[in-house]
């Protein structure tokens, strides 16, 4: 089970609950083991129990005692119970503020100056002959 707040995600394994929080130093020790952020999410995609680990210890903060605790956590509920909520957290990894392209698109053209628009008229005569 899993519940959102903009990419605070929570992932419950057995009977503990994990927050995994975007932070600057979990997105630089992801993109540091994984080459980029885009390979954590196909290894996750791939369900390789290794990354889920590897992604929930940093998104949690987790010491190593905890970390054991979600390993043995992780294998009783079964990589799936996570996969959806690892994959929501890395998505807001992507996008840490939370806004949408739309919003700033939006945000950049009301501050340019209006536009004149330009009419174009066209004729329609035809040439005699």
């Amino acid at each position: 089970m899993a519940r959102s707040d903009y990419g605070h995600t929570e992932l419950e394994l057995g009977e503990n609950i994990y927050t995994l929080e975007p932070t600057l130093k979990a997105l630089q020790r992801i993109n540091r083991n994984f080459g980029n952020l885009r390979n954590a999410i196909k290894e996750v995609r791939d369900l390789n129990l290794d990354a889920l680990v590897f992604v929930i210890r940093e998104g949690a903060n987790l010491n190593n005692r905890e970390t054991e605790d979600l390993q043995e956590d992780l294998f009783a509920s079964g990589p799936m119970a996570a996969y959806g909520p690892v994959q929501d957290y890395l998505m807001a990894l992507l996008n840490p503020s939370g806004k949408e392209e739309s919003e700033e698109e939006g945000k950049r053209k009301s501050r340019r100056s209006p536009s004149k628009s330009r009419s174009m008229t066209s004729s329609n005569t035809e040439p005699d002959g």
